[in-house]
């Protein structure tokens, strides 16, 4: 039997976290929350994940410092960055070059959402990264 596609869901707004969850669940995907990206850092270093979706800018550790801890840990998957910022940081956009499979802007339509998982099950993450 084929393994169900795991994706850490990363996002500090408690509203957004759940419809977004609620979304991926009535999809068939193993989808797990966490509420920062300090929370992430600690799911991740007991599971595996085949996606990360996660805010950009979130108190304790933001999506990019949780994304340069993934690649030091060795931990490669792509990421699917939602943000309610048009204008990026400088450590953002750089961020955003390391495989990011999409950035999704809020408010989130939740097929933008569908469909940045689906191509980025169908790419090979480290053929590109």
């Amino acid at each position: 039997m084929k393994q169900p596609y795991r994706i850490l869901l990363t996002e500090d707004d408690r509203d957004i976290r759940e419809l977004v969850f609620e979304l991926l669940k009535g999809e068939d995907f193993d989808c797990v929350q966490a509420s920062d990206g300090l929370e992430a850092k600690q799911i991740l270093e007991k599971e595996k994940f085949d996606l990360l979706i996660t805010d950009l800018r979130m108190p304790r550790m933001d999506g990019v410092e949780l994304l340069e801890w993934c690649r030091q840990s060795k931990i490669h998957f792509p990421v699917i960055f939602i943000s309610a910022n048009t204008e990026l940081l400088p450590k953002e956009q750089l961020a955003l070059e390391d495989c990011c499979a999409a950035i999704i802007n809020k408010p989130m339509d939740m097929d933008s959402i569908l469909r940045a998982i689906a191509e980025a099950k169908t790419r090979n993450h480290l053929l590109h990264c």
